[in-house]
């Protein structure tokens, strides 16, 4: 059984594990940590058996969110914990009256976008030489609510 959380400190280490394995520019332990207490901050972290499997974060500009992580351990993948991820991200957005979110996602990774245009996210162009280790452009991806970013949704 999967279940979702938010990030807690007892995850970061597994996490850790998880980002080393999975990318090139992997967070520090500082970062994860960080999260926790920025007020912008939005992350999910998904449990199988009691293990960390995987986590998505974001960060919530006046109704955008970024989505600046969504990782998976190797062992947990292509069972649908991704996308289990990101629904609960768009649910957590339709519920704060986000009005969009945003990603960008290397080229080459095909799964990945495939993920995300199942998810409902669309290919809105792309960030040329974005990433570094390997070089590589990025495909800029949105998912847009139906609730439109007025002055209304900007909280003091």
């Amino acid at each position: 059984m999967i279940t979702i959380d938010t990030l807690k400190e007892k995850y970061i280490d597994e996490l850790c594990e998880i980002e080393n394995a999975s990318f090139s520019n992997a967070w520090a332990k500082e970062s994860f940590i960080s999260e926790m207490s920025n007020p912008t901050s939005v992350f999910f972290v998904a449990l199988k058996g009691g293990e960390v499997a995987g986590c998505v974060a974001m960060n919530n500009a006046l109704g955008e969110g970024f989505i600046s992580k969504l990782m998976v351990s190797k062992k947990s993948r292509r069972q649908g914990i991704g996308f289990m991820l990101l629904e609960r991200l768009c649910e957590y957005a339709e519920h704060n009256a986000m009005f969009a979110l945003t990603l960008e996602v290397r080229e080459s990774n095909a799964p990945a976008v495939a993920l995300y245009e199942k998810a409902g996210f669309k290919n809105l162009g792309k960030r040329k030489n974005f990433y570094r280790n390997p070089k590589e452009d990025a495909v800029i991806m949105t998912k847009k609510f139906t609730k439109e970013f007025t002055n209304e949704n900007i909280s003091d």
